[in-house]
């Protein structure tokens, strides 16, 4: 017993220093990533913008599929368990990280002035990676499946 009272007294005596803090001290907030405000895709489920690393409940495109995702990275590498409107879950497996960033192009029309505009949306589509589980809406596992992907010199994956 008096060793974790002395372990406690040593952490709080290191704890409460009376040392003031002047701005040399401070370390100011690293800015964030731009990869950060960037949309990541999910084929057959939409898409969403990552709030932050760690785990989160997202909602994926417009078709009310929600999931629980733990993002390690915000260019796509995470675990992700992809949840059915009725909450039933569908998928569960892992995303590696997108080899690059995509581009979509919207145009724009506008009669009024003769002219179009294009918007350029850059999104991140992560590779599935590792095993995936597959479930019917009882929640039995319909088939697993093993992504492997080799990266070739011609710039394309291939499972």
């Amino acid at each position: 017993m008096k060793f974790p009272i002395f372990l406690l007294l040593i952490f709080f005596w290191g704890g409460c220093s009376t040392k003031s803090v002047n701005n040399d001290d401070i370390i100011p907030a690293q800015p964030v990533s731009p990869v950060q405000h960037i949309e990541i895709y999910i084929e057959d489920y939409g898409s969403f913008y990552p709030k932050r690393l760690g785990y989160d409940t997202i909602v994926l495109g417009n078709n009310n599929y929600f999931a629980k995702v733990n993002l390690y990275d915000f260019r796509g590498k995470m675990q992700i368990a992809i949840f059915r409107p009725d909450s039933t879950l569908e998928v569960s497996g892992f995303f590696d990280n997108a080899l690059d960033t995509f581009r979509a192009y919207s145009y724009i029309d506008n009669p009024d002035r003769d002219e179009m505009k294009i918007s350029v949306e850059k999104y991140f589509e992560p590779l599935k990676d590792s095993i995936w589980y597959y479930f019917n809406e009882k929640g039995d596992t319909l088939k697993k499946r093993r992504y492997k992907y080799i990266i070739s010199s011609k710039h394309h994956a291939t499972r």
